[in-house]
């Protein structure tokens, strides 16, 4: 059924024009909504290419496959090819790319994703035909790190959801951190979709860390805190740190609606994740206007990803077409792989250039922090950026975050267990799980106090623990 659409849609095209350069689009419309509008992304870049007559004899025919799994991936890679697409933009996830990216280096298909991050992918060997514009792991690896290094967050705690993104983001933040002088003290595992999270959570409490890394996707972190708010498990002195799933406002929305518990219980959160472009840039600008104009309201991340991923295959088609002069049919497989490798180009995402692997050589990140409208001169944002992060220079920090105690202060991740104390005004002892309670001096009016003192309020002989 898809390859007789394909076909269709290929001879109409065709019918009206004779030089045609078809290039594909596998992309996901269900997972994760950041993803959603890379269709219209594309779209726009194709246009622009094509209006902008970049490629004076040639116009690009977009053939955009939606695929959510790895079969529908595999069979647009196949029919793709069957129809003379010369490659594609996508798969959009790792765990797709990593069976794909086998296929299409059999039928010598170019692949560029703009959301596939995993390390495991920079395998020449296995996918000599995949590239990616996104920057891979190991670098929102070591922004993590530098982040915790630069706010004196020596002392954590990971939690994580067994899929392969997020297990590799805590293997790798695990082992750099210790390299980097930075205790791990825990990391809790549970199964995408589980929501009867509390005996992993109080594992997290009772390692006494304050400072929580999440890794895993929308729908199990708003489900994780679901449980963590039950559990009174939200808010000072505990700090949120996310990577790039995690990075996006959508979260905090059911359709247009706020969810206002999980903007309380993340408030002060901080996360890290592929700079989506200079917001002063004119060109971003207008990308941005044309997605209004389409109906997009906000950017999300990977869009212009894909749209400069595009770009790279009109760069390269460029050069080998109409600057070395080859023949149409001689423009396929290993040359115009090795020409896409080849490729640099200032995009909408700043400079894109491929290592030998094929992976984004240039790397940008955002650093992002929920503030919800508190933090100066962003009143109006939910989440705003607080700094970047370059390969070339590392962290530049452009204004002090807003944490979870509603301050810029740095937070304090010295671990602190639970306190137990005596309460003189409400007579009992108890136990504060936050450990945040300080023992006040035996004076006229204490209030906490050690556990073993009872406040009887005489002046007596019979009870010196409060004299």
């Amino acid at each position: 059924m898809i390859t007789l659409r394909l076909l269709i849609l290929t001879f109409f095209f065709s019918f009206f024009n004779c030089e045609v350069i078809k290039l594909g689009l596998i992309y996901d419309d269900q997972l994760i909504p950041a993803l959603k509008q890379v269709l219209t992304s594309v779209e726009i870049a194709i246009e622009d290419i094509n209006n902008s007559n970049f490629l004076k004899n040639f116009e690009i025919q977009l053939l955009p496959f939606p695929a959510s799994n790895e079969e529908d991936a595999n069979e647009a890679v196949k029919n793709l090819s069957m129809v003379g697409a010369f490659g594609a933009i996508g798969p959009a996830f790792s765990f797709q790319s990593t069976i794909i990216a086998i296929s299409a280096s059999f039928l010598e298909f170019p692949l560029i994703s703009n959301s596939a991050t995993a390390d495991a992918l920079s395998k020449n060997s296995i996918y000599p035909y995949f590239l990616r514009t996104i920057p891979k792991d190991s670098a929102q690896t070591q922004v993590i790190v530098d982040l915790l290094k630069y706010f004196n967050l020596n002392d954590i705690v990971i939690f994580s959801t067994t899929e392969a993104y997020s297990v590799g983001l805590a293997q790798s933040v695990t082992d750099f951190a210790s390299k980097n002088g930075l205790r791990v003290r825990t990391v809790v595992y549970f199964t995408p979709g589980d929501k009867n999270l509390d005996d992993k959570i109080k594992i997290i409490q009772g390692s006494a860390a304050r400072i929580i890394l999440n890794f895993m996707f929308v729908e199990d972190f708003q489900n994780s805190k679901i449980t963590a708010t039950n559990l009174d498990f939200t808010g000072s002195p505990y700090q949120n740190i996310a990577s790039d799933s995690l990075s996006s406002a959508t979260i905090y929305f059911n359709g247009s609606q706020e969810i206002q518990d999980l903007k309380f219980a993340s408030f002060g959160m901080t996360s890290t994740a592929p700079r989506t472009g200079d917001p002063n840039s004119k060109n971003l600008k207008i990308f941005i206007k044309k997605l209004k104009e389409r109906g997009v309201d906000v950017l999300e991340g990977y869009s212009t990803y894909a749209y400069d991923a595009a770009w790279v295959y009109a760069i390269a088609l460029h050069e080998l077409l109409e600057v070395q002069n080859l023949q149409i049919s001689e423009v396929r497989g290993k040359m115009l792989l090795e020409q896409l490798k080849l490729t640099k180009y200032n995009g909408l995402t700043g400079l894109v250039n491929f290592d030998n692997n094929g992976d984004r050589d240039f790397k940008i990140y955002s650093l992002r922090n929920l503030h919800q409208g508190r933090l100066y001169g962003y009143e109006n944002e939910l989440i705003s950026e607080f700094g970047i992060w370059t390969s070339s220079s590392g962290l530049n920090i452009s204004i002090q975050p807003l944490w979870s105690d509603g301050t810029t202060n740095f937070p304090d991740s010295t671990p602190k267990g639970p306190v137990e104390y005596y309460s003189c005004s409400r007579k009992i002892t108890t136990t504060d799980l936050r450990g945040v309670i300080i023992y006040d001096e035996i004076d006229d009016n204490p209030e906490f106090l050690p556990s073993n003192y009872y406040c009887d309020g005489i002046i007596d002989c019979n009870n010196w623990s409060d004299e």
